[in-house]
């Protein structure tokens, strides 16, 4: 694809709608964790019953990624995230008005399939539009709507519930609002390719077919998916549990908690832009990958010798 053919007002719409986007599927998901307790009070349920919540919805996340990916390369990618995104507006606002912890489960889990679907469609949409030498940097663009959306569904839920006295259920009726209005926007904007687009071929004329088991052979992918692993597991973790705790433990709640909560997705954003043009400017990404690793490698260094001789301090 010539990426000079691309219209540059296209590529931004499309980083803004997309950025929205993460907005909106954060946002919904941690709605959740300011209003746990008012949930465990509701249904009148255990801990282990509380985590089941949101174990089984990033188990519908997880499960309907892949198989999005497979179905939106056949059918189009347009006609999978489109619905899906709607579509998990609709159950965030039915699974608010359930009226037994089970019913909420069962629906709370299919939100999560529904929201697992737009995660594959859309990085292949994007990176398809963003020109080459702004692809990192528009995709750190994107992807900074996570943090975003973690931090004003920490507010949405902090505020409306624990100051303003309203039902828990209110949050879900202001998020699978917006999602549903975010999703006609993405229904208006998007398209399954962009301007100046051309198909790639192979020598014979015929389109390159790319099997999934090479995919699984890639040496880099796989280290990538381990990398990733590693370094989000324990962010979200802390990200889920963190409002609960404060609550809890600490007494603290209303909207301290939400600001609390929102120091470390608000924390990530400039790193996340900055490494992201770096990468751009450099026209490599293994160069900050390393950079990053090494750091990291040193903050672990640093918190260990902390644990152990107290001779470091880790802030």
């Amino acid at each position: 694809m010539d990426n000079k053919k691309i219209s540059n007002s296209y590529w931004i719409k499309i980083v803004i709608v997309f950025t929205l986007g993460w907005v909106a599927i954060y946002a919904t998901r941690t709605i959740l964790n300011p209003i746990m307790t008012n949930i465990q009070s509701e249904f009148a349920i255990n801990a282990a019953q509380l985590g089941l919540i949101s174990s089984l919805f990033f188990l519908g996340y997880t499960a309907t990624q892949i198989p999005s990916g497979f179905l939106g390369d056949k059918f189009g990618r347009k006609k999978m995230i489109i619905p899906a995104f709607i579509g998990f507006g609709i159950l965030a606002i039915i699974s608010g008005q359930m009226v037994t912890f089970y019913m909420f489960l069962m629906m709370w889990f299919l939100t999560g399939m529904f929201q697992g679907v737009f995660y594959g469609p859309q990085y292949g949409l994007s990176s398809e539009a963003i020109p080459q030498k702004r692809l990192t940097l528009g995709s750190a663009i994107i992807n900074s709507g996570m943090a975003i959306g973690m931090s004003a569904g920490y507010w949405i839920s902090s505020i409306t519930v624990q100051e303003m006295d309203m039902s828990w259920r209110t949050p879900f009726w202001i998020m699978g609002v917006i999602v549903i209005v975010i999703g006609i926007v993405m229904w208006i904007m998007v398209k399954e390719h962009p301007p100046g687009y051309k198909a790639p071929d192979s020598a014979d004329g015929a389109p390159e077919q790319l099997k999934v088991s090479e995919l699984f052979k890639n040496r880099n992918l796989i280290l990538a998916f381990v990398t990733i692993f590693c370094s989000i597991y324990g962010f979200f973790v802390i990200l889920t549990w963190l409002p609960y705790y404060l609550e809890t433990s600490r007494g603290i709640s209303g909207s301290s908690v939400a600001f609390v909560s929102s120091l470390v997705p608000w924390a990530s954003i400039p790193g996340m832009l900055f490494f992201g043009w770096l990468s751009d400017k450099l026209g490599k990404q293994r160069p900050v990958l390393c950079l990053w690793f090494q750091w990291h490698l040193f903050r672990l260094f640093q918190s260990s010798c902390s644990n152990r001789c107290g001779y470091f301090t880790y802030r």
